[in-house]
């Protein structure tokens, strides 16, 4: 079985290989906590699942899943929505499992892309970025140089002023 771990974060090199740019400065909210990682991997039939691997978590088997094919992000409303949810409840922290929750709210439609990919179900070239992303210094979000330029952009995610690159 071949696998993959990441963390939905923009400088993961995973994360990246397996989204567009467009994905990648559309992002709501980060992943704030080191408790928990994504892991994609072969060996399950059907759907498109996400894992959820816990820090330190080395099981082979039975780890929390969100299918992303059929379902949705309300589907996931709560720790207790996730297949093997006990691993969650009892290896991480309450603001981990919070963190989990906001990321998987915030991005569903990146996260099914990134298990769609994985799982064959939906063909991927990455399209060439005609501008280059950058970071808020802040809060990590992307945007591109150019809306940086623009006159009085604000930052969507925390709302502060970005500071064109010299």
């Amino acid at each position: 079985m071949s696998k993959e771990n990441f963390k939905f974060k923009s400088s993961d090199a995973t994360f990246k290989k397996y989204t567009r740019a467009s994905h990648r400065s559309g992002v709501k909210t980060w992943q704030k906590s080191s408790e928990y990682e994504f892991e994609l991997h072969t060996g399950h039939a059907t759907g498109s699942p996400v894992y959820v691997r816990p820090d330190g978590n080395t099981d082979t088997s039975n780890l929390p899943k969100f299918d992303t094919k059929s379902k949705s992000a309300s589907d996931y409303a709560s720790i207790t929505d996730f297949a093997n949810k006990g691993k969650l409840q009892k290896e991480l922290s309450k603001s981990a499992q919070e963190d989990l929750l906001a990321v998987i709210k915030a991005n569903w439609d990146v996260l099914a892309f990134i298990g769609g990919v994985y799982a064959g179900a939906i063909e991927y070239e990455e399209e060439e970025s005609k501008e280059e992303l950058i970071q808020c210094a802040k809060c990590n979000q992307m945007t591109t140089e150019a809306k940086v330029k623009s006159a009085s952009y604000k930052c969507p995610n925390c709302n502060q002023y970005w500071k064109e690159k010299k």
